[in-house]
Order: structure tokens, then C-alpha cells, then sequence
């Protein structure tokens, strides 16, 4: 259950700092939103919610490539970045905690033949 969790808290704050980021950066002056930052701000929080869903259903290798996905590279970039956009970053290095540990209880567990 831990690591379900974990990813969901990852997905909230992927959806929503990627949804202030839209808000207060991508709309131009004349109230346009510019279509780049909105398929990002569509694309990442969706890619998080699917590693959300594949946490909750238990298939960690899905949870550590969403995680990846969502790091590499745009991740990395915001990392440094101030404030609450550093939160870009830190929300995929979550869901990859959450894929690494759950490989690591499915490492841990018997392998049980039915």
C-alpha cells in the first residue's frame, strides 16, 4: 500500500505544479495560451497518473518508467529551478523511489507457483 501512495502524492504534485507552471508562465498577453506548454502541461501529469495506476496495480516496472519518463530530461532541468518549480523534478524522483521500492518487495517476497 506504501508505495501506491507514494505514487498518487507524485502524481498530485506533478498535475499540480505542471498546472501553475501552465497558468502563470504559458498565458500571453493577449490571453492565448501557447500550445507547447499546454501538451506539457497535459502530457507529464498524465504520464504520472499512469504510473500512479500502475503502482496501485502492482506492476513496478511500468512505475519505474513513468518515473524515468517524467525525470529525463525535463525533470533534470527543472531541478535546479527556485521555488515550486523545483517540484517538477522532485515528483518523478518520488515515483521512481516508489517503482524502486516496489521491486524491491517483489525482490523480497517467495515466488509462489498457482
Amino acid at each position: 500500500m506504501g508505495p501506491g501512495l507514494l505514487a498518487i502524492a507524485s502524481a498530485l504534485t506533478s498535475t499540480a505544479v505542471w498546472g501553475y507552471l501552465a497558468w502563470s508562465t504559458a498565458i500571453v498577453q493577449g490571453g492565448e495560451a501557447l500550445p507547447p506548454a499546454l501538451v506539457a502541461a497535459l502530457l507529464f501529469p498524465g504520464i504520472a497518473w499512469a504510473g500512479a495506476l500502475a503502482a496501485w496495480r502492482d506492476s513496478p516496472f511500468v512505475t519505474l518508467l513513468t518515473g524515468l519518463i517524467g525525470l529525463v530530461p525535463v525533470g533534470l532541468y527543472f531541478l535546479p529551478a527556485p521555488g515550486a518549480l523545483k517540484l517538477i523534478g522532485v515528483a518523478p524522483l518520488v515515483m521512481l523511489v516508489a517503482g524502486v521500492w516496489m521491486v524491491r518487495r517483489m525482490r523480497d517476497e517467495p515466488f509462489v507457483r498457482e
